[in-house]
């Protein structure tokens, strides 16, 4: 998991003097000290909610006209000219139902599993102190094949100032993302496969609205069966294999999936995104709290291991 950073002084200072601010005093907050179990039922009770449900507005961009899922193939194709490997799946994934509408899916995605990608490209710890490298090798290929496709190059603005995705402490997959992610990975891995094929949602929720990362991720997370709010690796993955995003009118991409720590501040309150803007795509990061009517976001819907890789 990422680095869990202590609570600092200010913003232990800055808790006391809201509590100040509404009435209550030292003695009131001693009383969290004093009783731990009762404040981390409260922080559960408080992550049971959605806080962020009125962070929404009408979604104004969606994709390509006429634009159809592509097959299994066919998206297979394309990541291998991009990653330079041959991407295997189970042949089930192909069967695999998905339902259209109201946060339905527009067909079954496929993308790498990260272990693989750091193999392939030998990095360590690919999802956790090297997954911010994975991001980094993922944007160069896609930069490498949207020139070789589009002559259009992506400018990664995670990497100009000061290499952050190379360093620890910026970038992190969403612990519950992880918690649905890692066995979905290691089932297929042990198989002999080294991408995962689900039903996918590239960003058109089928609700006309448009949320912000974090209302977007808490969504998912509280379906019934569980949402997988995809990640950066994934995300670019899927874009290069149906090619849903090519020029400056289609829809802007944000993953939910991944944490951006800004400056190492240790807040992780942005999200990572995808846009196509000035003739280029550009890779960056925004802060998690804000809809885009531009933007759509990447979830998965998630069938059990047994049928992912029978």
């Amino acid at each position: 998991m990422g680095t869990v950073l202590p609570i600092g002084a200010r913003q232990a200072g800055d808790l006391a003097r809201l509590l100040e601010e509404r009435g209550y005093g030292r003695g009131d907050f001693q009383l969290l000290g004093e009783n731990p179990d009762d404040v981390v039922a409260l922080i559960k009770q408080i992550k049971g909610r959605n806080l962020y449900v009125g962070e929404q507005c009408e979604l104004t961009r969606f994709y390509p006209e006429g634009f159809v899922m592509p097959t299994l193939e066919e998206q297979a194709a394309r990541l291998q000219k991009a990653y330079g490997f041959e991407p295997k799946w189970p042949e089930a994934a192909q069967n695999l139902p998905f339902q259209t509408g109201e946060f339905g899916t527009d067909g079954v995605g496929l993308w790498p599993c990260l272990p693989f990608l750091g193999q392939l490209w030998e990095i360590g710890d690919p999802r956790v102190a090297g997954y911010g490298k994975v991001i980094a090798v993922t944007c160069t290929k896609f930069d490498e094949w949207s020139r070789a496709e589009m002559e259009v190059p992506l400018v990664n603005y995670r990497m100009q100032d000061a290499d952050e995705l190379t360093q620890p402490d910026y970038v992190r997959i969403v612990a519950e993302v992880m918690d649905i992610l890692v066995p979905l990975e290691d089932a297929a891995m042990s198989q002999g496969y080294n991408c995962l094929a689900m039903p996918v949602n590239l960003g058109n929720w089928g609700t006309g609205l448009a949320y912000s990362p974090r209302n977007a991720l808490w969504q998912t997370l509280h379906w019934n069966p569980v949402g997988l709010a995809i990640e950066p690796v994934a995300g670019l993955s899927l874009i290069i294999g149906t090619k849903v995003l090519t020029a400056y009118e289609h829809q802007w991409k944000d993953f939910p999936g991944a944490q951006y720590n800004w400056r190492r501040g240790g807040e992780w309150s942005r999200s990572l995104c995808l846009y196509f803007y000035d003739g280029q795509f550009e890779f960056d990061a925004r802060g998690a709290r804000y809809q885009d009517g531009r933007c759509g976001l990447l979830f998965a819907r998630v069938p059990g291991v047994s049928e992912l890789v029978a």
